[in-house]
């Protein structure tokens, strides 16, 4: 396998970036849904896994 060219490189640290960024948010969201309910984080994941269950077959 050779070195990746500068287009593949870019895309790669662009996919990283958006990776990263999302993993962020998601993080904040569970943080903000925890602190608003008196959760703890695991129920706070759970919480969120259910309702994403709940109304993705609604979307």
């Amino acid at each position: 396998m050779g070195r990746m060219s500068d287009f593949e490189h870019m895309d790669f640290l662009r996919r990283a970036v958006s990776l990263h960024s999302l993993a962020c948010e998601g993080a904040l969201l569970i943080d903000n849904v925890a602190r608003a309910f008196g959760m703890s984080i695991p129920d706070s994941l759970a919480l969120i896994h259910h309702l994403l269950e709940t109304f993705s077959c609604t979307l």
